[in-house]
């Protein structure tokens, strides 16, 4: 093992990149342990944080396996399909206070959120995925309604099965 290398922030990501478009990376575990082969150590809180701010998103491959890619890498036809996937399993969502609690068919929880996240919605701070459910917290001083209509101008696919 390499010692370990201090870097920024912008460094980093660039090794992440590097990582990502040069092996077939399937877990962040295996993506840590890249970085680790490199001499960079980070936690898996910041790999996740850099992940998301990169805008790096899950493809699936023709196997069934999945990999990280950078989403400029992911053939448009690909990501066409989202929204359609998104509004298929998307069932509905109800509100609790600034919390919108969303229920999605078993198992695509994850790939929704994600998609969702990748939105960059104004009207909400994060979310967080189960299996079938999406927790997604809403900015303070974001209505139910301006939240609605964000993300129904971004996937109409979603249509009526948001109920406030």
């Amino acid at each position: 093992m390499q010692p370990v290398t201090i870097m920024n922030k912008q460094q980093r990501q660039d090794a992440i990149i590097r990582i990502i478009r040069n092996l077939k990376v399937n877990s962040q575990q295996m993506l840590l342990e890249e970085m680790a082969k490199t001499g960079i150590s980070l936690t898996q809180a910041t790999l996740s944080r850099d992940l998301k701010t990169l805008g790096v998103a899950r493809q699936a491959l023709t196997d069934g396996t999945y990999i990280y890619s950078m989403v400029e890498d992911i053939p448009a036809r690909a990501v066409k399909k989202i929204p359609l996937i998104a509004g298929n399993a998307f069932l509905q969502v109800e509100f609790s206070s600034n919390i919108a609690v969303v229920k999605t068919l078993p198992g695509f929880a994850p790939g929704l959120a994600s998609t969702i996240d990748g939105l960059r919605l104004d009207g909400f701070i994060g979310s967080v995925a189960g299996d079938d459910t999406i927790l997604l917290v809403l900015r303070e001083g974001i209505s139910r309604n301006q939240l609605r209509a964000e993300l129904l101008e971004k996937l109409p696919e979603l249509g009526l099965k948001i109920h406030l």
